[in-house]
């Protein structure tokens, strides 16, 4: 079929309805609808990679010179070179946006770290913890340290203040 011919890196040249019906006879009505008769269908490859194709249909019969097909040509290679750039931009943005949450993350840790290490009490730590979380990647923070057999709440932390009053109370 026509798109078998695309795929496996070869240009399709229909001049008129007449090569449409003898080419690819079950495709014929469908690439002939609307009156049309010529057609154009490249690939559109990078390299080795297959990106699609372009399909560049004519109201009239056409025969493709030499230079007109090279021209149709030069144009489906800027398009797939276009797609391939802009493949390569949504990579690269999502690769970044991975490493800078890397980066929040890690510089997360490293704050948490020196907090555990400040000369305070247990519970200031805990405090201070609970309000890194929510500057840096939380909404809310609870800790509850158990203490015996029950478990007592030592730090609140929310960006809204209402929250926290609610809370101890």
């Amino acid at each position: 079929p026509l798109s078998d011919a695309v795929l496996d890196g070869t240009a399709v040249w229909l001049e008129d309805a007449e090569q449409w019906r003898q080419r690819y006879p079950e495709m014929a009505p469908v690439g002939t609808s609307s009156g049309l008769q010529a057609t154009a269908c490249l690939p559109l490859r990078v390299k080795d990679r297959d990106l699609g194709a372009v399909v560049f249909s004519f109201a009239t019969p056409r025969p493709f010179s030499t230079d007109e097909r090279e021209y149709l040509l030069a144009v489906a290679a800027l398009c797939a070179q276009a797609l391939d750039r802009v493949r390569l931009l949504g990579a690269e943005r999502d690769a970044r946006a991975t490493a800078e949450r890397q980066l929040d993350r890690m510089t997360f840790l490293a704050r948490a770290g020196r907090l555990m290490e400040a000369p305070l009490s247990v519970e200031e730590r805990l405090q201070r913890l609970a309000d890194l979380a929510v500057s840096d990647v939380a909404d809310w923070c609870a800790v509850h340290l158990v203490r015996g057999n029950r478990a007592e709440q030592v730090a609140v932390a929310h960006s809204d203040p209402a929250k926290v009053a609610f809370v101890a109370r």
